[in-house]
């Protein structure tokens, strides 16, 4: 039966396969991978980090088009059930997937219309893949689902514990993480449209850290009533944290505002996934 999948930014595929009988020989499977997973190689387009428990059994990547779309598991031996114990025979096939840096999403598609930046899809390996010299057949496909996630979290915060004096100023800081273990980001940016009466404070005072690599803020001068970040590039696992002196002006009225921060998304952000679920017989 399928297992729940967790909400991970990158990890995984794992097939476990029960067996409730004598053992199976010369076992052989294939998961063709969903748009848009692919399968992580190595240089030589063999699959990179893949396993397997099932006794002989190997790997091997699925070609199309030069892309690697799935992973088939050949020449496998599966153990046979314990009649003592009741216990099932099980082994587990593993690869690592990731999403494809080059797909886009066609809305007027049906069959090509999967948001890349946060969606959920489902990977299925049918029944009919699964073969073995004894002729036993699982009763029906393995699926699951497994849920994209944005590799950059955006996050924004001000000094003062979020408050602001008519006339006095606070200290904005918005940080892009890069939650990817293998990505760089490049070509990050993103705009701030403050809302009023927020300003950039005089005198000017902002940053942007080595986290952002070559990025820079504009405009970047006071008074303006938005910052957009541009050219940023972060490193796996990096931060990239900007900071600018804001103010409000003498008079305003007591209240709240509500900042929602940078409005829309940050242009770049790779998107990876994690799924493990089990086939059983």
């Amino acid at each position: 039966m399928p297992s729940a999948a967790p909400d991970l930014y990158e990890g995984d595929v794992t097939i476990t396969i029960t067996n409730g009988g004598a053992q199976l020989t010369n076992t052989q499977l294939t998961d063709n991978l969903p748009v848009p997973l692919l399968l992580v190689t190595d240089g030589f387009g063999n699959p990179d980090g893949a396993s397997t428990t099932c006794t002989g059994g190997t790997i091997s990547a699925v070609d199309t088009g030069g892309f690697k779309t799935g992973f088939t598991l050949s020449g496998a031996t599966v153990p046979a059930s314990d009649p003592s114990t009741n216990a099932f025979g099980t082994c587990t096939v593993t690869a690592k997937v990731k999403l494809d840096p080059t797909y886009q999403s066609d809305p007027g598609n049906s069959n090509n219309n999967i948001d890349p930046h946060d969606s959920s899809i489902t990977n299925t390996v049918e029944k009919e893949s699964f073969t073995n010299t004894e002729g036993r057949t699982p009763p029906e496909d393995a699926s699951d689902t497994v849920r994209i996630h944005p590799a950059l979290l955006m996050e924004k915060s001000y000094t003062n514990n979020n408050r602001i004096s008519p006339g006095s100023t606070t200290q904005m800081t918005i940080t892009v993480e890069n939650r990817s273990s293998t990505i760089t980001a490049t070509g990050v940016q993103f705009t701030d449209n403050f809302p009023s009466p927020l300003v950039v404070a005089t005198p000017l005072q902002q940053s942007v850290d080595a986290g952002c690599g070559s990025g820079t803020l504009s405009p970047i001068t006071a008074g303006a009533s938005s910052v957009t970040l541009s050219s940023a590039t972060i490193a796996p696992g990096a931060t990239c944290t900007i900071t600018v002196e804001v103010s409000v002006p003498p008079g305003t009225a007591d209240g709240t505002t509500i900042d929602t921060g940078p409005q829309g998304d940050c242009q770049y952000s790779h998107r990876e996934q994690s799924t493990p679920y089990s086939w059983g017989r």
